[in-house]
């Protein structure tokens, strides 16, 4: 699936990583990462030009942590079947939604184990750009490979974003060995960031879909903690859903949330869990804190907010 089905009013710098729009650039695929055509210096950028920077971001990836790998077929045989429907229901009406709807950026599954993260994966690929199952049992449990993997999963699906993820990688192969804040920055913030206005009306619907399920798996509990502070700060600049899966103790999400509001980026996040109640927390103002807690037959919501007013929404969920 192409991320941008009508990927061909572009040109590329790949020199400065500058994207512009023009109507009389063409575009073929190649190899996955494609094959762009730039009028004003008559050239073409091929597979061969993306093997430097982009095959070392590949190579700090995690293959077998994608929904459709082979380790993932295997892996769905032990699991349990959850009765599903409603999520995939109402998570396939938000991509429906105009841009300037309420959509969540964030969409937090507590406390489920099962297999519900594959099935999502699997019915809502028409969606979604990039997937991430933490395991332990196949070794996709390093917290450093995170990003880079989804990254790479974005560069084979977009190729505007390919272009200038390989020239910073060029300029900067270190990247790929940095923290997770600047991974997250440098690798899919700021080349998306730089995406002309036209090439992003051709997303197609409003958000695509990124799954990572397993948060739970990652040994040190600061790795976890740290991913769902680091999504949930800048959530808001992105095209994505992000859709996690997660046994993680309720208050590394209200870290996350309270994190995000203190940066001044707004929360807007839907909780689920396994018990029959869930809570939606929708803040637009910059100044908002807000922490959700989930618990098994009631739910609670704390705010800091003595300057706006907080926008709830409240929602049952069965399945």
């Amino acid at each position: 699936m192409s991320l941008f089905g009508n990927s061909n009013d572009f040109q590329v710098n790949v020199n400065n990583s500058h994207l512009v729009a023009a109507d009389s650039v063409h575009y073929h695929g190649s190899r996955g990462t494609g094959e762009l055509h730039c009028p004003t210096c008559d050239s073409w950028l091929g597979a061969d030009d993306y093997d430097e920077g982009l095959g070392r971001l590949y190579d700090e990836s995690l293959p077998d942590a994608m929904h459709n790998s082979a380790a993932r077929s295997l892996a769905d045989i032990t699991l349990p079947t959850t009765r599903c429907a409603g999520i995939i229901e109402e998570l396939a009406a938000h991509f429906g939604q105009p841009q300037d709807s309420l959509l969540p950026n964030v969409v937090v599954a507590n406390d489920v184990k099962s297999n519900l993260a594959q099935i999502c994966a699997e019915e809502l690929e028409e969606y979604s750009c990039a997937t991430f199952f933490v395991s332990k049992r196949f070794k996709t449990d390093n917290p450093a490979k995170l990003f880079t993997t989804i990254a790479s999963q974005l560069a084979i699906q977009f190729p505007p974003y390919a272009s200038i993820l390989e020239a910073k990688l060029r300029r900067n192969p270190s990247l790929l060995r940095q923290s997770l804040e600047h991974q997250f920055q440098e690798l899919i913030v700021e080349p998306f960031n730089q995406l002309s206005d036209q090439v992003m009306t051709n997303f197609g619907s409003p958000r695509k879909l990124i799954i990572i399920d397993g948060l739970d798996e990652y040994a040190n509990p600061r790795a976890r903690s740290k991913i769902l502070r680091i999504i949930f700060r800048s959530a808001e600049k992105l095209p994505f859903v992000w859709l996690l899966f997660t046994q993680s103790n309720v208050y590394d999400i209200q870290d996350g949330l309270s994190a995000a509001g203190q940066v001044g980026r707004p929360a807007r996040v839907r909780i689920f869990g396994d018990s029959e109640r869930s809570c939606i927390a929708f803040s637009n103002d910059t100044k908002s804190i807000c922490a959700v807690l989930l618990a098994q037959q009631e739910h609670r919501i704390a705010a800091n907010d003595n300057n706006c007013t907080l926008k709830l929404r409240l929602a049952y969920f069965f399945f």
